[in-house]
């Protein structure tokens, strides 16, 4: 009996279970930073959302994140995952590299982030 449950288990690759992201159960203590750019090599909007903090994150910093996400569509799940009540300041930096898509899709984003409780305000250094 045990060599043929050992036989059909080396048949069947095991069964891996990825717990689904849980959402944060309250907001940051310093709310939450987004940055977007397009990415001169892919011509694809890609977006940093980083925890708030008291100082200004310099240009490498951000481009650098390995979490950026490289799709609107990511972005909008990373916002799902923010608590009811998060405040996000979408930043546009001065340095040129940093913009934000076009007004239809900043506000589809800003719309979307609504409906999980969590408020985008546009803080635009230029």
């Amino acid at each position: 009996m045990l060599s043929a449950i050992l036989a059909c288990s080396a048949c069947s690759p095991p069964t891996v279970v990825v717990p689904e992201p849980e959402r944060a159960s309250k907001p940051m203590f310093k709310g939450v930073e987004l940055y977007s750019w397009l990415d001169p090599a892919t011509n694809q909007w890609r977006f940093a959302l980083l925890p708030g903090t008291n100082r200004n994150k310099t240009s490498a910093e951000i481009l650098g994140t390995p979490a950026a996400s490289s799709s609107i569509e990511e972005l909008k799940q990373r916002i799902s995952l923010l608590s009811s009540g998060e405040s996000v300041v979408w930043h546009v930096p001065a340095d040129e590299r940093f913009a934000v898509p076009s007004s239809s899709v900043t506000q589809n984003i800003v719309r979307d982030a609504s409906t999980f409780g969590v408020s985008i305000t546009l803080n635009s250094a230029r």
